[in-house]
């Protein structure tokens, strides 16, 4: 007999696909190996499979461990070590349902006809008491289309900042992998407006911005603090935000920065001035520059991508 596993529509399904896809390959073929059923002789529950063979799915060792990582940090999969291997168990139905076998009737073929016509009976009842009431909880919109998230922050904020956000959100997951911070609708709105209150209340340009992030993602400090955005407008008493500390370190860099947009950094400018820079400064540029030639070379700053 045929069986099946379910893929479920959702925000968390698509950030994992987009952010973590090789955490999603791994999440697949557990979902396609794990028992419907008990299996006493492999002693394996529900749920449960054996893994660990991760070049049959074309990953190396260090993005296996890597996904793994993943998985159980966002309470998906939980991980066994044993004797013969390890047992992977899906604890979290979000992503995938795996259609476990529950009562009679349900996968067992020895079922008489009887058994089997009542037991899909009752649950085709239950289904169309479960559309009903997902009918009268759907509240009405008067014809007008619904607003996706994007499009609600974008109004919010503005696409330049959205924009900014979503771009630096990307770089960080792709830069730090399983140590980034994990993407939601709550973290993408959070980063948003303290970006929107630095232009608002600051006022501080969104290109000096940009800058001041960019320079922080290169330096060898800043860079593990800078891994969300919501955070640099915090401070403790008496003290600057971490946004005012960067900008008093960056100190000349900044005009010898040209105007940002979405590219990487552009050096010539600063190439220019070292020339004519005191010896005391000279060594301290051409470090900057190094930074910078080494970032520009890896691929620079990715331009804006859709959300």
């Amino acid at each position: 007999m045929k069986t099946y596993v379910k893929l479920i529509r959702g925000e968390i399904t698509d950030d994992l696909l987009r952010y973590h896809p090789n955490a999603f390959l791994l999440l697949s073929v557990i979902a396609l190996r794990a028992r419907r059923t008990p299996n006493m002789i492999k002693n394996l529950d529900v749920c449960e499979c054996q893994i660990g063979d991760y070049k049959s799915c074309g990953l190396t060792e260090q993005k296996y461990r890597t996904a793994k990582k993943v998985l159980e940090s966002n309470g998906l999969v939980t991980f066994q070590p044993t004797r013969k291997g390890t047992v992977a168990k899906i604890t979290n139905t979000d992503i995938y349902d795996i259609n476990t076998c529950q009562g009679n009737g349900q996968g067992n073929a020895t079922a008489t006809d009887g058994q089997r016509t009542g037991n899909e009976q009752v649950t085709t009842n239950k289904n169309v008491k479960k559309e009903k009431n997902e009918k009268k909880e759907t509240p009405p919109n008067d014809g007008e289309p619904v607003k996706t998230h994007h499009e609600r922050m974008v109004e919010k904020f503005g696409d330049g900042t959205v924009s900014f956000v979503c771009t630096f959100m990307e770089y960080v997951t792709k830069a730090d992998g399983a140590l980034a911070p994990k993407v939601t609708n709550a973290s993408m709105e959070a980063n948003c407006d303290t970006i929107d209150k630095f232009i608002r209340l600051d006022h501080i340009p969104l290109d000096k911005i940009k800058m001041a992030v960019r320079w922080a993602r290169q330096h060898d400090f800043w860079k593990k603090q800078v891994k969300s955005l919501s955070g640099l407008r915090k401070k403790k008493a008496g003290e600057q935000n971490k946004m005012q500390k960067i900008l008093t370190q960056m100190g000349p860099v900044i005009e010898s920065m040209s105007e940002v947009e979405n590219g990487p950094f552009n050096i010539d400018g600063l190439l220019s001035k070292i020339k004519n820079s005191p010896e005391e400064s000279r060594k301290r540029n051409e470090e900057r520059v190094s930074r910078l030639n080494e970032f520009n070379n890896n691929g620079g700053y990715k331009g804006d991508v859709p959300y």
